[in-house]
C-alpha cells in the first residue's frame, strides 16, 4: 500500500476456513489513517462476511470451482459506496493460489473514484481533447472529467451521439473508434477495454487532429489515427499500473 499513497487500502482475503481450523474468517486489511498506515481484522468477522460482498464475488464467484484457474489474474468490481468511509470505490483484486494450484482467495486494492477521475483527467492528447473510463458490466461511467455530473450515470448520458450504440458493443481487450459531434464540433472518440473490463476513452476534436496529422506529416510520420490509437493502448497500460 505504500506505494499507492492514493489507494484507500488494501487486504489479503482468505476463504472461509482456510487459513486455520480454528480461524474461519482470515482478511488482515491495510488501510491510510491521518497519513499513516493503519493494519487490522475489523472486516474479518461472521458479520461483515466479505466472501459475500460483491467486490469479492465479481472477482471470485461463489459458484467457481476454486480446484480451476480464473480466466484472469486480475478483476475490477463495479463501483460501489463503501459505507464505512462514505466513499465511492472501486476494488482491483487479484487471485491467490495455493502451492497445489488451488485458489484460497483474493487480495485487493481499494481506489476511490476521486483518484480515478484525477488519472483520466491527466490523460490529453491534443489540447482540448477529453478522457473517460467506463465500467462494461455495468455500463456506468466511472470517471469523465469535463462533466464530473456523469459520474456513475449510464453511457447513454456521455456527450457523444450513439454513445451507448458504439461503446457498450467493445468486448474485453477490443477497441474502436467511430466519428461524432461534442458540443457541435466533429469529434473522433477512441476508445479500448482492458481485458479486466475497464473502457477507456478519449475524444479528440477533428480539428485538433488533423493539425497533428499535418506536423506528423511534414516529419514522416504515421498518421494521427494511428498515433492515437497507440497512445490509447499505453495509456490503457499506464492506467492499469496505476
Amino acid at each position: 500500500l505504500a506505494r499507492y499513497p492514493k489507494a484507500v487500502g488494501c487486504g489479503l482475503w482468505y476463504e472461509p476456513d482456510l487459513f486455520s481450523d480454528n480461524i474461519k474468517f482470515f482478511g488482515p486489511y491495510a488501510r491510510w489513517d491521518k497519513g499513516k498506515l493503519v493494519m487490522s481484522m475489523e472486516y474479518a468477522t461472521p458479520e461483515y462476511n466479505y466472501v459475500s460482498k460483491p467486490w469479492y464475488t465479481q472477482a471470485l464467484p461463489q459458484h467457481w470451482d476454486r480446484k480451476q484457474r480464473l480466466p484472469q489474474a486480475v478483476y475490477w468490481s463495479a463501483p460501489y459506496l463503501d459505507d464505512s468511509i462514505d466513499t465511492l470505490l472501486i476494488t482491483v483484486s487479484g487471485i491467490m493460489y495455493g502451492k497445489d494450484g488451488r485458489i484460497i482467495g483474493i487480495s485487493s486494492l481499494g481506489v476511490s473514484m476521486e483518484y480515478l477521475r484525477e488519472v483520466v483527467g491527466n490523460i490529453r492528447i491534443t489540447p482540448s481533447s477529453s478522457a473517460f473510463a467506463v465500467d462494461t458490466r455495468s455500463k456506468l461511467v466511472t470517471a469523465f472529467p469535463a462533466d464530473k455530473a456523469l459520474l456513475l450515470q449510464t453511457v447513454d448520458k456521455l456527450p457523444f451521439e450513439n454513445a451507448a450504440a458504439m461503446l457498450n458493443t467493445v468486448k474485453p481487450e477490443g477497441q474502436t473508434q467511430f466519428s461524432t459531434t461534442v458540443d457541435g464540433k466533429p469529434t473522433t472518440i477512441f476508445y479500448s477495454v482492458s481485458p479486466t473490463g475497464m473502457g477507456l476513452g478519449i475524444a479528440v476534436p477533428d480539428a485538433e487532429l488533423y493539425a497533428e496529422a499535418r506536423n506528423l506529416a511534414r516529419s514522416n510520420q504515421n498518421t494521427t489515427l494511428m498515433a492515437a490509437g497507440t497512445l490509447l493502448v499505453l495509456f490503457c497500460i499506464i492506467f492499469l499500473v496505476l
